[in-house]
């Protein structure tokens, strides 16, 4: 099934996203009061970041201050559930109030954190009066207890919903799209944003200048567990992060030094020299970071250390784009961040990557970037890692895809699946198994390649979201030779991109002639060349900046991009043989 246009409609996209949901999730019964529920007894289960005391040093007019909160602690906000904390500065003892409750602050000099027992989640506020023995206090009105999620990256993380809206509204008509934004305002109220410096109840004017991204993860989100409760579960949302920016800009210096210096890889000989001149010349759009964005910047100039305190669910990232000039210490610095969100948040606070969409500029190299995001996954050491995957909704005019609706959808069911654990929510593609070299004949080869059985629909092939050659483009690549050289097996959509020229050299891989899908395997013809010594030694699956077709479940989640090394006839090649790395780096 092959298409060449966009796969939403504006329209559409709204009504799959409810339905889904409303399909997906079958209600319970309403349970408000009395013992936790099954779902809640595992949502438990999951260890939520505790508040920790802040380590920064106070001068001494701060500890000699009265009563203060610190800044994220504020009227109308959501405060994690499982673990309901306040933190602040206070010259004397400290004690928490909550109706006949009464909590003592734990101090470590003028700095101070009290934590009440773990509530239900529930949209019924109460008002919380923070006091010291000196006489001060401190009201905090309507707060509600639910989840609260940290959404952090670069632009794709920051696009707001007035640049959806532009998008959307083209299609639909701007009043269609205010009423659509009205309409999901009126089935979210449990939702609460945190937005310059401020906790906010949900308006039209207050989304506009909201991440995307993160608001069709949380309504997505809340959607689904108020379908799964038969009630409200309010979501506090914090976004944070900025504009082109490479991953550097996210650690603290002293982590950035715990990774090799990145080098250049690309599949385009003489791309690396071209892109980092195009760099220095400021001329790459989003790809290379900004002047300023250095090391440490968004660590020091976001919110990281103002909101520590606050106990979080889980972390929502989306960045990458502009790491795609030196992606081989990519995975080492995602580890780096991961440790240091956990280092501030608690061992065990969940972390949610989202891989790189499709990137018009790359000439060869987004897909060494995805391959390091997608390395999280199988490293042994770090658990609670959820993946929802975006390089098959890029745009071919825009380094950002404009609907961000289908990424916060994913993002929500990674979150279900991975910190909620419900295990049977669906919430990746098609992942790879296995591949077999089944026939070798004088013209064409058959390689089959298996995939994990996620779900009990059919694995469909389809084009991707704003394609242009769709599945006339088939996913799978093979090379012939013993090993893989600088190469590309990126078909760039013009001859030039955005003035940046790509010398295709694409004759030592051999694009897929037919594919047809049975069950959980595809089987794959390539042709044989002439000039071919051996079997198909290497394959690889989506291995492009801009993927234009790829394999699908009845969920519409993708399966993820590979490379594997093929063994000979007969003989499986199973996970244990997906390259990690590939080609020679070319230094800076």
């Amino acid at each position: 099934m092959t298409r060449c246009c966009g796969r939403h409609e504006a329209i559409l996209i709204v009504l799959f996203t409810v339905a889904f949901s409303l399909f997906v999730f079958t209600p319970q019964s309403p349970a408000p009061t009395g013992p936790a529920t099954h779902f809640e007894e595992a949502a438990e289960k999951t260890t939520v970041s505790a508040a920790k005391i802040s380590p920064h040093v106070l001068n001494a007019s701060e500890c000699a201050a009265p009563l203060k909160l610190d800044q994220v602690f504020q009227s109308t906000m959501v405060l994690q559930h499982t673990r309901p904390c306040v933190a602040g500065v206070s010259r004397s003892a400290v004690t928490l109030l909550m109706g006949a409750h009464a909590i003592p602050a734990e101090h470590t000099g003028c700095r101070f954190v009290v934590c009440l027992p773990s509530q239900h989640a529930s949209d019924k506020a109460v008002d919380l009066t923070v006091s010291s023995v000196d006489g001060k206090k401190v009201v905090l009105q309507q707060v509600v207890f639910g989840d609260v999620f940290y959404c952090i990256g670069q632009s794709n993380m920051m696009w707001d919903l007035s640049n959806q809206g532009t998008v959307v509204a083209a299609k639909m008509g701007h009043f269609s799209y205010q009423q659509q934004l009205e309409r999901e305002l009126q089935q979210q109220p449990q939702i609460r944003v945190f937005k310059d410096g401020r906790w906010r109840l949900l308006a039209i004017q207050v989304l506009q200048k909201f991440s995307a991204t993160c608001w069709f993860f949380g309504s997505t989100l809340s959607l689904a567990l108020r379908n799964l409760k038969g009630r409200p579960w309010p979501l506090g949302l914090l976004v944070d992060g900025a504009l082109g920016v490479p991953l550097v800009a996210f650690l603290a210096p002293d982590r950035v030094s715990k990774c090799p210096k990145p080098q250049c890889t690309s599949m385009v000989p003489g791309a690396c020299t071209i892109l980092q001149q195009r760099k220095r010349n400021h001329q790459l759009h989003g790809l290379g970071e900004k002047p300023g964005h250095h090391e440490g910047f968004v660590y020091r100039m976001g919110l990281f250390q103002r909101i520590q305190p606050l106990p979080l669910r889980a972390v929502i990232f989306y960045q990458g784009e502009s790491d795609i000039l030196g992606t081989s210490s990519y995975n080492c610095r995602q580890r780096q961040l991961v440790s240091q969100f956990r280092s501030m948040w608690g061992p065990e606070v969940p972390f949610i990557l989202t891989v790189v969409a499709g990137i018009k500029e790359a000439c060869g190299m987004a897909p060494f970037v995805r391959q390091e995001q997608l390395q999280l996954l199988s490293t042994p050491a770090i658990s609670n890692i959820g993946v929802a995957t975006a390089h098959d909704l890029g745009h071919p005019m825009d380094i950002h895809p404009p609907d961000k609706r289908e990424v916060g959808r994913r993002l929500a069911l990674t979150v279900l699946a991975t910190v909620y654990g419900h295990k049977d929510v669906v919430h990746e593609g098609p992942r790879f198994q296995w591949a077999q070299v089944s026939h070798v004949g004088p013209v064409n080869a058959t390689v089959i390649f298996g995939f994990e059985r996620r779900d009990d629909g059919p694995y469909f092939l389809n084009g991707t979201a704003n394609c242009v050659l769709c599945c006339k483009h088939l996913p799978f690549l093979f090379s012939f030779d013993d090993r893989i050289v600088d190469d590309t097996t990126t078909t760039p959509l013009s001859p030039r991109a955005n003035g940046l020229k790509c010398n295709v050299t694409s004759d030592r891989w051999r694009r897929a002639l037919h594919v047809q899908i049975q069950g959980s395997q595809a089987l794959v013809q390539v042709v044989v060349p002439s000039s071919a010594k051996h079997l198909p030694h290497f394959a690889r699956f989506q291995y492009e900046d801009e993927p234009q077709c790829g394999l699908y479940n009845r969920h519409q989640l993708p399966a993820y991009p590979f490379q594997v090394q093929l063994a000979p006839l007969g003989k499986l090649s199973d996970r244990k043989s997906i390259i990690p790395f590939i080609l020679k780096p070319e230094s800076f």
